[in-house]
């Protein structure tokens, strides 16, 4: 996968906190951090589009919390899990 950068302007606090996340741990690097709110983000809108899709079926049951946090937890190990793949290829 080719990287291409961006650049993006974000108050002290933000910035601050963006980095406590990356010292900490939680993430290797501030690319990393907005990687994964990208994705977050991406898939968030996958599943909206999801459920209007079945809202629209007439042959389904209705969608309850749980189905939607399990769709949503899916999606989310699916993704890591080719991002991992991506990342140790490069």
């Amino acid at each position: 996968m080719s990287y291409k950068t961006i650049n993006i302007s974000l108050p002290e606090s933000m910035k601050i906190e963006v980095e406590r996340e990356v010292a900490d741990g939680h993430f290797a690097s501030t690319s990393d951090f907005v990687r994964d709110i990208i994705r977050d983000y991406l898939e968030d809108k996958r599943i909206e589009r999801l459920v209007v899709e079945g809202l629209r079926d007439t042959d389904v049951t209705p969608l309850t919390s749980q189905d939607f946090i399990e769709m949503k937890e899916a999606l989310k190990a699916g993704e890591r899990e080719r991002e991992r793949k991506v990342d140790h290829e490069t």
